[in-house]
């Protein structure tokens, strides 16, 4: 009995770091074709009527979304603030590395409705599954 108690921590453990390594892979993927698309000197695609305004949008949930489930264990105060402070710092920033690239208020505003939406998908996540999210956390 007390080998089978092992097995099944060692499992356990086992499952959790698989699970960080594919939250960390998830992060790093969805950060890199954000950055890509943010700062390479072809366009994303043609705007049509505001399309560039839900990709802003879908890429900061996205970046907030991922980084959120890698550093569980950054207090919400300061994690948010600074996604939000991203949000703003990379449009600027833009125009300064792709000189293609144009610096849009409306941007940063669809920046920072990404990163609510992703605040609010945290929380309903946390919501359901507080005991997992519990657990991810430490």
């Amino acid at each position: 009995m007390r080998r089978f108690v092992f097995q099944s921590a060692f499992l356990s453990a086992a499952v959790v770091v698989m699970l960080f390594v594919l939250r960390v892979l998830f992060f790093l993927l969805v950060w890199s074709a954000v950055f890509y698309g943010l700062f390479s000197s072809q366009p994303a695609m043609p705007d049509m009527q505001g399309s560039d305004k839900l990709l802003h949008l879908l890429a900061f949930a996205g970046m907030a979304f991922s980084a959120r489930l890698v550093f569980v264990r950054v207090a919400p105060w300061l994690f948010w603030p600074v996604m939000l402070a991203l949000a703003v710092a990379l449009e600027f920033l833009q125009p300064l590395v792709q000189p293609s690239r144009h610096f849009s208020e409306w941007d940063i505003v669809a920046n920072g409705t990404g990163v609510a939406c992703a605040l609010l998908a945290c929380r309903l996540l946390q919501h359901f599954f507080a005991r997992q999210w519990r657990a991810i956390a430490g």
